[in-house]
């Protein structure tokens, strides 16, 4: 179990360096500061303040560690249930190897997944304008992992 925790994050670091790094290079340096993957939470502000966040970085670590955790439990239908089931068994798979492969067509499954990924983005306090680009950049970093294992 500890030897895949460490798989799952190494993985969503992975995505979020390659997003940041291409994308908002002026975050580089908090992924520097990484030490070790966090873990998930919700990124709230003070009761009664409405306050959006800027950085993209800590947002795209939680939401990602969020859907890798999800698919370590198996349990993504439940946490993603907006999800067709052949999108969740796709975006199970960037997080566990070990399943099965996916026989559905990536440009079927992946613009399901861009889409729920922006609305978590917004319900972790993103500007959803801010949300749909970077659901967008991580998608076009899974497609270039298919084309990787493929």
């Amino acid at each position: 179990m500890f030897g895949r925790r460490l798989e799952l994050d190494a993985t969503v670091v992975a995505i979020t360096t390659e997003v940041v790094s291409e994308w908002y290079p002026d975050e580089i340096d908090m992924l520097a500061e990484i030490r070790t993957p966090p873990r998930a939470h919700r990124l709230r502000a003070p009761v009664g303040m409405g306050v959006e966040l800027a950085a993209v970085t800590p947002v795209l670590l939680s939401v990602l560690t969020f859907i890798a955790g999800t698919a370590a439990t198996q349990v993504v239908e439940g946490a993603l249930g907006r999800l067709g089931t052949a999108a969740r068994e796709r975006l199970a798979s960037f997080f566990r190897p070990d399943r099965p492969p996916v026989t559905s067509s990536p440009e079927a499954d992946l613009p399901q997944i861009e889409a729920a990924l922006a609305e978590i983005c917004v319900e972790q306090g993103m500007r959803t304008d801010l949300a749909r680009e970077v659901a967008k950049h991580v998608v076009s970093a899974l497609r270039r992992r298919l084309g990787q294992a493929g």
